[in-house]
Parts: C-alpha cells; sequence; structure tokens
C-alpha cells in the first residue's frame, strides 16, 4: 500500500507483549488501517502521546505494567483520554471485565481472536466516535452562529451565555433530566440565530420601530427555525423549535404562530422567561438596566399573560443561582475600561462592527468547521466501503445518515459563507458588456439547461453597464437557475432582456411555477424555501438573499412580479459608485 493511501487511514495502535499475537492481528487489519505496535506498557503510552492513535488494542498482561493501569494513565491525559481502547484478552472473568469497563475501557476481545468479530467491533467504535465528532461540530456551528447573531444585534456574546445558563437552571427546576438540560443550555443561544437574515438597518435601529418594520422584525423567529432545518439530532430539534416558538406568549399574543398555553414547547416557555429576565437586566443602546427586584415583579405581573404561570416562581426560587450566572458574566467585566456613552451610538460604527465580526464568523465556519467536517465524511465513507460486509445493515444504515448529516451541514455552512461573502467582499466596479457576461454565465449552466431542454431568449443585445463583474455573474446565475429549476412547463423558457428608464431596468423572466402575491417579499428573505426540502432539486434558500445582497451592494435594487402557474420576472437595477 503506497503512503498517500496509509496517510488516509485511520491508526490503530496494538500492544501486546507476545510477538505472535501482534503478527495474527496484524493479518487482519493490515489491509484497512495503519498500524502501530509496542510489545511493552512504557512504549504503548509515549507511542499514545507521539502519534495519537484513532484506537488502541490493548492486552491487560503486560510485563512492566497492567494493561488497566496503562488505560487509567491514558483517560487521565487530555492529549490521549479520548482515544478508545479495546482490551485483547485471554482473561474473562467478570471481576476483570468490570475493571476494564471502569477504568476507561469501550470493548473486551478474548483470545483466540476471531477475525470477523475483530473487524466488526474496531469499525463500529470508530464509528461511534466519528458519531461524536459529528455532534462535537453541530455544537461548534450552533454556538457560533449563535454568536454571529448576537454581534447583528448590538450585543456582546455575554448575553446568549447568562440566558443559555438561566435556561437550564429553569429546566432543572422543572424537572427535567441532566442530559435534557445540558440539551437545552447547548441549543438555547440560536434563539436569536433568524436575526442574520433581518436588515441591519431595522435591527440597528435606536429609535422605536414602525409597524411596517415590526413585521419584517418578526420574521425573525421563521428565519431561525429555516435556517436549523429538519434534523434528526436532539440538540438541532431544540434550537429549532427555541428559535421558532420564544416568542410566543401564554394568553396567545406572542408572534409568529400565536400559540397559546401549552400549545407552546415548554423549551419555548423556559427560553422565553430566560430571554426577557436578561434583556431586563441588562443595559441595551436603547435603556439603561432594570434591577433583578423590578425584573421579578415584571416577570411575575406577567405570568398567566406573557409567561407560563408555572414556571415564575420556580425562577424566583432558583433566584440565588441565577444572580449567581449574572454576576459571573456581568458585561462589566467583558471591558476593562467602561464609560458611559456621551452620546447616541454611531450607527456606522455598530455596522461596520457587525460587518467586521460577520466576517470573522466567515472565516471561523469555513476553516474551523468545513475541514472536520470534510474529514468525518471521508472517514465515515472509507469505514463504510471497507468494513461493509462484517456490519449489520442498521449499522449501515447509521453510516449513511452520519454521510447525510454531514453533506447538509456542509451545504448549509457553504451557504453562510456565501451571504457573508455578498456582503464583504470589495466592490470592483468597471465597464462591463453584459452580452459577453451572461453568455459567460449560460455556458456554465448549459449542461442544466440541456438536460432541462429549455429555451434561452434574448431578444436584443444587452447595454455595456458599470458594475461588479463577479457579483453580476452570482446574480445572472441564481435567477436563470430559478428560472430552469422553478418550472414544471413541458417547454421552459428564459427571457433575459432590459427595458429603458433613468437607468436600464434588467429581467429575466420565467414561464414556470410562479409565486403567490403574499409571499414575494418573504421569498427573499434568507433560508426562505416555500416549498419541501426535496422538492425542485432541494437548495437552500438563500440564493435570491445572496442575488439580492450583491444587486444592493452595487446600488441597486430587485424586485418582483409573479403568477402563479404562469411565470415569475426578476427585476434589478444596477448604479454602483464609481
Amino acid at each position: 500500500m503506497n503512503s498517500s493511501v496509509q496517510s488516509q487511514l485511520k491508526t490503530l495502535l496494538l500492544v501486546d507483549d507476545e510477538p505472535t499475537n501482534l503478527h495474527a492481528m496484524k493479518q487482519i487489519l493490515q489491509n484497512d488501517y495503519r498500524l502501530l505496535f509496542a510489545l511493552n506498557a512504557i512504549n504503548a503510552i509515549e507511542i499514545s502521546k507521539e502519534q495519537k492513535p484513532d484506537m488502541i488494542l490493548l492486552d491487560v498482561m503486560l510485563p512492566d505494567m497492567s494493561g488497566f493501569e496503562v488505560c487509567a494513565i491514558l483517560k487521565q491525559n487530555p492529549r490521549t483520554a479520548k482515544i478508545p481502547v479495546i482490551f485483547v484478552t485471554s482473561m474473562s472473568d467478570f471481576v476483570d471485565e468490570a475493571r476494564g469497563f471502569e477504568v476507561g475501557a469501550v470493548d473486551y476481545i478474548t483470545k483466540p481472536v476471531n477475525p470477523s468479530i475483530v473487524k466488526a467491533r474496531v469499525a463500529t467504535h470508530l464509528s461511534l466516535v466519528l458519531a461524536e465528532q459529528l455532534e462535537e461540530s453541530r455544537l461548534q456551528i450552533i454556538q457560533r452562529l449563535g454568536r454571529a447573531a448576537e454581534f447583528k444585534d448590538n450585543e456582546t456574546g455575554l448575553h446568549v451565555i447568562r440566558m443559555s445558563h438561566y435556561s437550564k437552571l429553569l429546566a432543572l427546576a422543572a424537572g427535567f433530566t441532566k442530559q435534557a438540560a445540558e440539551n437545552l443550555l447547548n441549543a438555547a443561544p440560536m434563539h436569536d440565530v433568524g436575526k442574520i437574515g433581518i436588515p441591519d438597518k431595522i435591527l440597528l435601529k435606536s429609535s422605536a420601530l414602525t409597524e411596517a418594520e415590526w413585521v419584517i422584525m418578526r420574521r425573525h423567529p421563521a428565519i431561525g427555525a429555516e435556517i436549523m432545518g429538519d434534523h434528526d439530532s436532539p440538540l438541532l430539534q431544540d434550537a429549532c423549535t427555541i428559535s421558532l416558538t420564544h416568542h410566543e406568549k401564554w394568553d396567545g399574543s406572542g408572534y409568529p404562530n400565536k400559540l397559546k398555553g401549552e400549545e407552546i414547547p415548554l423549551i419555548g416557555r423556559i427560553v422565553a422567561i430566560a430571554d426577557v429576565f436578561d434583556a431586563l437586566t441588562t443595559t441595551r443602546p436603547y435603556k439603561k438596566a432594570w434591577s433583578v427586584e423590578d425584573a421579578i415583579s415584571y416577570l411575575q405581573r406577567e405570568a398567566g399573560k406573557h409567561f407560563d404561570p408555572e414556571l415564575i416562581p420556580l425562577f424566583v426560587g432558583i433566584l440565588p443561582a441565577i444572580i449567581e450566572v449574572k454576576e459571573r458574566w456581568a458585561e462589566e467585566k467583558a471591558v476593562s475600561l467602561k464609560k458611559p456613552p456621551e452620546k447616541e451610538p454611531d450607527l456606522q460604527l455598530l455596522l461596520e462592527r457587525s460587518n467586521s465580526e460577520l466576517e470573522a464568523f466567515a472565516y471561523i465556519v469555513s476553516h474551523d468547521l468545513q475541514e472536520p467536517l470534510r474529514g468525518i465524511r471521508n472517514f465515515t465513507q472509507f469505514i463504510h466501503d471497507g468494513a461493509t460486509e462484517q456490519l449489520a445493515p442498521q449499522q449501515l444504515r447509521w453510516f449513511d445518515t452520519v454521510m447525510s448529516l454531514t453533506e447538509r451541514m456542509s451545504c448549509q455552512i457553504d451557504t453562510l459563507l456565501q451571504y457573508s461573502r455578498a456582503a464583504q467582499q470589495p466592490l470592483m466596479v468597471q465597464t462591463v458588456d453584459l452580452n459577453e457576461l451572461v453568455s459567460s454565465v449560460l455556458n456554465d449552466l448549459s449542461v442544466l439547461i440541456k438536460k432541462t431542454n429549455t429555451q434561452i431568449e434574448i431578444p436584443r443585445l444587452l447595454p455595456a453597464v458599470n458594475c461588479d463583474p463577479i457579483r453580476s455573474v452570482v446574480v445572472f446565475e441564481n435567477l436563470i437557475t430559478n428560472a430552469i429549476i422553478y418550472n414544471e412547463q413541458p417547454e421552459k423558457s428564459v427571457e433575459i432582456g432590459y427595458r429603458e428608464s433613468d437607468m436600464p431596468i434588467f429581467f429575466v423572466r420565467d414561464n414556470g411555477i410562479g409565486i403567490a402575491e403574499k409571499f414575494q417579499e418573504v421569498i427573499f428573505d434568507i433560508f426562505r424555501r416555500l416549498h419541501n426540502r426535496d422538492e425542485y432539486g432541494g437548495g437552500m434558500g438563500a440564493g435570491l438573499t445572496i442575488a439580492r445582497k450583491h444587486i444592493q451592494r452595487q446600488g441597486g435594487r430587485m424586485w418582483l412580479e409573479s403568477i402563479p402557474s404562469q411565470g415569475s420576472t426578476f427585476h434589478f437595477t444596477l448604479n454602483p459608485e464609481p
């Protein structure tokens, strides 16, 4: 096996003082894994620290110390603590097995070994490690998306920490198990992630919002639920539920769905209390912090109206623990020198800070999260392909689920990255012949156009305009692709053109499924899909959001005219500053 293939294999450390036993294990595993060997405990510990193998197969009876002692030492070292250990031994006494599990082993294999059992046990426990890594990646995404949403909303990030811990404490008081409360702690930071899709001019407005602006603001729970999507993970399910329901009120006057009483999921009711309490007791650009006493009085007055009347007494009962959390992550500790503002916050500075933090977030997503996700997907595929004959059908389905979830998460990260870049990348304005630009786009989409037998029409030559060619390519690609995909006609047609006005108004027109009038504005919300995930080729529901963002960055605007079952026309202008 060449070195490049070897480097992609999972690494196993085999530890036994009998060379014949090592040779037997080598014959079983060498084709599927990169193997390391140790004849004694000291060498095993040193190799584990230096090489950090993916799994250790460890004999119990070693000359210098027992395998139990080796395992205990490895579990005490943070570098080696997470490496799964399987004991390989002729000892089968129940007491010995119990001791092995107590020191941290994950399984036993009894000598003489059965090759099929060895392969199946190793593959199964490596798949469990991959599942844990996937869950850690999910948790990182949740935490960092929640952090990004806070930066969009003038927060330091301490808000999500405090309200998450308040939520956990209240959940425990309400009878949640420790695991369920821990899930809530990790899911609660996503409660306002939908604010990523709310325009900055509304989100950062220091004065009262108009009714029209409130209509847009009230979309953020649904946007957040769309971002989370439909997942099997309990953590992501909780995050989706919290995002969608934490603004509902006990008396049915909340939003977005006016749920009432116990129609509101319990985790949504818990987060509503935690979120409001923290909002009241911290300083915001538009208000001073309330005292804890005043905040508690407000919660009690609103019991049975805004809040679950049974949860408020529980919250009051854990107030000492709540105050401890509040003091531990106090806003004053977030900065070394804090002076009262002398004037209203500068909106431009707030926007610049928000954009800067989003750029940093995009960098984290692309570099820190994509790589481990690719690794999980690749290694899962490798184990799936290499151990198909040894795995049961249920285990194979688990592998398929892991690969499907990582692919979906990767698509979500890519989409968020594209959305962030739409606002961040420099504007490069030049005179562009749109005929050449559109021709290039159509060439890139030629396979899709040919496969769907779509007729492309450009009735007259397009003008040369000042624009950013990279951004404009993205706009045309998104609009033309949507025009083809969202079309059930046997003879699909897409027309690309413009009409004269104070400035040219460009359009992409199709004869597709069309969009009802009530959806013609919300269709531009990020992650807003009007159809099921698997219809019309899937997609993340962000293409039009990204396209409009690119148009807005070039000083233009985009709007829609559509008739259901007859087709849609997307209009846009380009007016970038030179």
